[in-house]
């Protein structure tokens, strides 16, 4: 008897939740085959992160409503950004695979994909964290017009745990476990350092953490009102500015969330 269809997806959702604690406190990336492995679910995997991804950005402001004064979930260009996420997952997977099939090649005459699919898993962890460290940076654009200074001092800590969970993860997620697979054809010293050297390779072909690589995901328009409903609300509400006035302006200067600098003149600009 087949299980009912809303069963099915409460236990792949169930099923792919386990895989991903399984990878976190056990990162292993297994020889030979992937059939029976947890490799052999890694394209379901990357689609329930960018679940969780879309879950997790339309519910973060009512989960911590005293921080966040955007509404990331009507902010965002949805299709854009999931996009946008999917590469800076895809992308630096097939480098680092790259970049290691020459000495693996040269070594076993084979093509070991399980280390694509391996970082593949891993940067679909890693997307999740960039997603809160955006929203993060979104967030104080609105209050600090920066991208870094913090808001408080939740706010510094909170951005400082994901940015040192994102970097962690990238050695014991990624370099670690391609390390210790590597040393079953190479010596340890050869294996480590390959491994690190693929990671950090990958850090500078495809800086993958930068903000410049969601330029295009925000709908300005949204931004602008957003941002000026916020910013300037209590000259708005004594009627001392036009809100429409001042969004038109806003939508004028599109650069605004490209340069800190531009960011900070805003105010002044709007004014005028």
């Amino acid at each position: 008897m087949r299980k009912d269809p809303t069963i099915q997806i409460k236990d792949m959702v169930s099923d792919a939740l386990k895989r991903f604690i399984k990878l976190v406190c056990r990162p292993n990336i297994p020889i030979g085959d992937i059939e029976g492995t947890d490799l052999y679910f890694v394209y379901h995997d990357f689609i329930y992160s960018l679940s969780i991804i879309s879950i997790l950005v339309v519910t973060i402001k009512g989960l911590l409503p005293n921080y966040f004064v955007i509404n990331p979930a009507s902010l965002i260009n949805w299709p854009i950004f999931l996009l946008l996420l999917a590469l800076n997952a895809l992308i630096p997977s097939l480098i680092i695979f790259a970049l290691l099939s020459v000495p693996l090649h040269y070594k076993t005459q084979k093509i070991h994909v399980s280390i694509f699919y391996h970082a593949l898993r891993s940067y679909s962890v890693e997307i999740i964290l960039v997603a809160i460290l955006f929203v993060i940076g979104i967030n104080r654009v609105f209050i600090n017009s920066s991208l870094v200074q913090p808001i408080n001092t939740f706010d510094l800590i909170f951005g400082l745990v994901i940015s040192i969970t994102v970097l962690f993860f990238l050695f014991w997620l990624i370099a670690y476990p391609i390390s210790k697979y590597l040393k079953n054809f190479f010596s340890k010293k050869t294996a480590y350092l390959l491994g690190l050297s693929s990671t950090i390779l990958c850090l500078l072909i495809n800086p993958s953490l930068s903000f410049k690589y969601f330029d295009n995901i925000l709908d300005y328009k949204e931004f602008c009102y957003q941002y000026i409903s916020y910013k300037y609300q209590k000259e708005i509400a004594k009627g001392i500015y036009n809100k429409e006035c001042l969004i038109g302006k806003c939508i004028e200067l599109k650069k605004i969330f490209h340069h800190n600098k531009s960011l900070q003149q805003t105010g002044n600009t709007v004014r005028r």
